[in-house]
Parts: structure tokens; C-alpha cells; sequence
């Protein structure tokens, strides 16, 4: 989660674009749902198990008609906190 604090920092530097670093927050978030459970010998499975939660417990998402929308805003506004 912190690479993401900085994809807008280096947006601004000119690294990225609006659009790649859209890109990246969407792809970082898609990471955290998993096909399979991880057990506690996956130790990266059981991390990204945990940000999902500790995401949607906060409302950066929500799962409507099997699907999950995702508020970009809410999510860079909670990392933001941290």
C-alpha cells in the first residue's frame, strides 16, 4: 500500500500520466482479491486478505449485483490517513 501513496507524487513529477497512474491504483486494488484462501504459510496471501478487509470494512468498496464498485476517492483519502 505505501507505492501507492506516491503514484500521485510522481504523477506530478511527470512520471506518469492521469491515466497510468489510474492504471496502477486499479491494478494495485484488483491485486488484493484472491481466486483461492491463502493459508498462514503464504504469508502475502494473508497480507492482501487482510488489506481487503481492512478496505472494505472502511467502505472503499462494495459488491452490487456481484459486482464491486470501487470509490478511487474513498480509498486514496483512507491510505491518506495511514
Amino acid at each position: 500500500m505505501a507505492s501507492f501513496s506516491f503514484v500521485d507524487y510522481l504523477k506530478e513529477l511527470g512520471f506518469y500520466s492521469e491515466e497510468q497512474a489510474k492504471q496502477i491504483k486499479i491494478s494495485t486494488i484488483i491485486s488484493f482479491f484472491m481466486k483461492v484462501k491463502p493459508d498462514f504459510s503464504q504469508a502475502h496471501g494473508v497480507r492482501a486478505l487482510m488489506q481487503n478487509y481492512f478496505l472494505f470494512q472502511n467502505q472503499t468498496y462494495e459488491l452490487v449485483e456481484n459486482k464491486i464498485r470501487l470509490t478511487l476517492i474513498k480509498y486514496v483519502i483512507l491510505l491518506m490517513k495511514y
